[in-house]
């Protein structure tokens, strides 16, 4: 009879899938021509409009997973959790201010994303996300008709409903959901330090103002840009996030479902990106275009 496998440490774990999957989506059309400064102006608008349900999404999931957490147990990181949903609160906010630079209109992309998710019941929701990911994950082609007529990619769909699903559903335990979600922040501040931040700040027409750059800077590491020598939020939520993983002592079994459910999320995520970044400008933008009185 073997000895049980040792218990792994769920923070590096969790470190080393999102940095693989960050590694990717560096190197997407949509993030390499936001790098290399070649993007125009229409595609990088509809890029941010189609983004803007995983950054409500993430939000949401993080409020709705707040029952799953022992608060007597867990009053420490609860707190943590508070914390970190009133600065993802501000976040939402910089993303919309992002969003009225470049004359998207968020309230009618937000009405029609709601319209979209309600009238399709929650079980059937539920299947399309799930055959979805399966097609991602078994490298079949995907049926773009799976989320036919909704507002953004059936990608950004499918994540904001999985993230949903994650923090609801007893299904999924609170861990699988907490470490998924920093999964999406450490792959965020990845791409964002190395990709979108240096590839907008200096061109006028991506970054007018400071609000064009306010939730990408919040999402960096200032060392590795030089905009700020303080630790930004993100940087913050990864450096917590990944030690109470690394303190979390667990069953092979639940280790197993973290690392699953993360890299599911992931798939949906750079599934997202990609799906988002292949939109023309005209495509989105003529129908949530605010003009100009």
């Amino acid at each position: 009879m073997g000895s049980p496998s040792s218990p792994i440490d769920l923070g590096a774990a969790i470190q080393d899938v999102a940095s693989e999957a960050a590694r990717r989506i560096n190197r997407l059309p949509i993030i390499e021509s936001i790098r290399n400064k070649t993007i125009t102006r229409e595609r990088y608008a509809a890029f941010v409009a189609s983004l803007y349900p995983v950054v409500i999404g993430f939000n949401r999931a993080l409020i709705h997973s707040l029952t799953k957490i022992d608060h007597v147990r867990n009053s420490s990181h609860l707190k943590d959790m508070a914390d970190q949903l009133r600065e993802e609160q501000q976040h939402n906010q910089m993303w919309r201010a992002m969003l009225s630079v470049h004359r998207v209109n968020h309230e009618s992309l937000y009405n029609d994303l709601l319209a979209y998710i309600n009238r399709i019941e929650i079980d059937e929701l539920s299947a399309r996300t799930n055959r979805f990911l399966q097609c991602l994950r078994g490298s079949h082609v995907v049926n773009d008709q799976m989320f036919r007529d909704a507002p953004v990619p059936g990608a950004t769909v499918a994540i904001y409903h999985f993230m949903w699903l994650v923090a609801v559903s007893p299904e999924f335990g609170y861990w699988e959901h907490y470490a998924s979600q920093l999964a999406m922040e450490i792959v965020i501040c990845d791409v964002v330090t190395r990709s979108i931040l240096p590839g907008t700040t200096d061109r006028a027409e991506l970054a007018p103002c400071d609000e064009a750059v306010a939730w990408w800077a919040a999402h960096a590491l200032p060392a590795a840009t030089g905009f700020s020598q303080s630790r930004s939020d993100e940087e913050k939520h990864i450096l917590i996030g990944t030690r109470t993983l690394s303190r979390l002592g667990s069953a092979d079994t639940m280790q197993a479902a973290v690392l699953d459910t993360s890299k599911n999320k992931l798939a949906l995520f750079e599934r997202a990106i990609r799906e988002s970044g292949e939109l023309s400008g005209e495509e989105m933008l003529s129908r949530y275009r605010v003009e100009i009185q």
